[in-house]
């Protein structure tokens, strides 16, 4: 109970910092436009925060699924650090150069949430909630936040860089704090199959964020709202183990191509 209530605060923690960042750069938008006299350029910064999300997502998916999750959450945090510094020095340079730092921070956002709900297959189901609710936060609280500091007189460039500590808090939460616990799981390692008992704490946490996406040789069976690992028949592990990645692909596509459509008109609407 207590790693339950450590993760779901940790989960919740890294949601609302995922997407501080995005927030705070679409409050910014019209300070950052009259800096730079550019106010009729002013629809390009938002656009510019989810310009990339539809590739850093399918990159994610087609090309990293052998790519541990922390080497992809360092490389992240890295793209999060530096389009707060590109932004920060923008003042600097040109409005094109700070349209360049948002760019970092909105695909920061993007690539930081595929990633993570790829994670969160390490957790039980009712974890997902912890991760939304703070998403959800974000929108309040990165608003709040920009609100707050220039009301106190803080330049963009001092609002900016001081996002920074977020993402140290954000890796390190990451590494740290989340303890992964589902009962089994199967892990590729050397090209053979090795059945992982993750009960009672016996594979740490650091173990698990090393493991890649494991799709070759697991095979899930979904059933209405229940996910059971089908690790133990050996008729759904050879199939699964004889399919291409694509076939794997379609076939999660139509499981989930009804809840994608309604979700995509949500974010497309909002």
């Amino acid at each position: 109970m207590a790693t339950q209530r450590r993760n779901w605060v940790a989960l919740w923690v890294i949601g609302t910092i995922n997407n501080l960042g995005y927030v705070v750069c679409n409050s910014a938008a019209s300070d950052l436009a009259k800096t730079f006299h550019a106010r009729n350029l002013l629809p390009l910064i938002p656009w510019a925060n989810v310009g990339l999300g539809f590739f850093s997502r399918g990159f994610n998916t087609f090309f990293l699924e052998r790519t541990s999750f922390t080497s992809r959450m360092i490389a992240n945090t890295t793209l999060l650090i530096v389009g707060l510094l590109v932004l920060a020095v923008s003042v600097y340079v040109n409005f094109w150069f700070a349209l360049l730092g948002v760019l970092c921070v909105g695909t920061s956002s993007n690539f930081g949430e595929s990633v993570l709900l790829g994670f969160m297959r390490r957790f039980p189901p009712e974890m997902v909630g912890s991760w939304s609710s703070g998403t959800g936060m974000a929108g309040v609280a990165g608003s709040a936040l920009y609100l707050a500091l220039v009301s106190i007189h803080m330049s963009d460039q001092q609002i900016f860089l001081s996002l920074l500590p977020f993402s140290v808090i954000y890796i390190t939460t990451f590494i740290c704090v989340l303890r992964p616990s589902n009962p089994a799981e199967i892990v590729r390692g050397g090209g053979e199959e090795i059945q992982k008992s993750l009960l009672d704490g016996e594979r740490s946490g650091e173990e698990l964020r090393s493991t890649p996406d494991i799709d070759a040789n697991e095979s899930m069976a979904v059933v209405g709202t229940e996910t059971v690992t089908a690790a133990a028949d050996p008729i759904n592990v050879e199939k699964e183990q004889t399919s291409t990645s694509m076939e794997r692909y379609i076939r999660c596509y139509r499981l989930v191509r009804w809840k994608a459509l309604q979700l995509g008109l949500v974010y497309f609407f909002e």
